[in-house]
């Protein structure tokens, strides 16, 4: 991933995170899913892999679990328009995601039933935002690296949309993370 700039100036991400502890999430994964698990590409072969390796949810008794937080339902949809402005980008998809601690979202890519519509994109970008600041135990991973202690704000390009990674929380507080992906301006 790349550095690409901080939002801190731009987004009051304490006033997202205080609005978020008050909501709902709007999904719970990997098991409350927004979609018919069949009709989402590649969830069956992570599932597999998932089970091959042992990885149980949260109530198989394992630690497997992340919350989704959706903008326009439980966070200002502002805070997306900002950020498409900050990267240069429309929104094709953009959520907050939660890992409570104790649990993780184990290695995995963000898996869609809309995959051949996002595929079709030209330029598409991806990035997140740590919005938090930095805590103890809080932690994401991708292919190139662990991510922890981040200035809260900063903002990473990935590579690729579907870059494998994953999340986890072993700190005392929840962890929340930003997320975006569509075209590039």
């Amino acid at each position: 991933m790349k550095y690409f700039g901080n939002t801190g100036n731009l987004i009051d991400w304490e006033s997202v995170i205080a609005d978020l502890k008050k909501s709902d999430p709007a999904h719970t994964g990997p098991n409350n899913s927004v979609s018919d698990p069949s009709e989402i590409v590649g969830m069956e072969d992570l599932m597999n892999k998932w089970t091959k390796a042992g990885v149980k949810t949260v109530e198989e008794g394992g630690t497997n679990r992340w919350d989704m937080f959706f903008p326009g339902q439980q966070f200002n949809a502002d805070v997306v328009s900002k950020f498409c402005d900050f990267v240069n980008a429309d929104a094709t998809a953009a959520w907050i995601a939660r890992i409570t601690p104790g649990n993780m979202a184990h290695w995995h890519w963000d898996t869609s039933s809309h995959e051949n519509e996002f595929n079709a994109i030209p330029n598409m970008v991806r990035y997140c935002c740590f919005i938090m600041k930095s805590q103890p135990g809080h932690v994401f991973m991708t292919e190139e690296g662990a991510y922890c202690n981040q200035e809260q704000g900063s903002v990473y390009q990935w590579p690729s949309r579907t870059m494998w990674h994953g999340g986890l929380n072993c700190g005392m507080t929840e962890k929340y993370m930003f997320h975006f992906f569509g075209p590039a301006r």
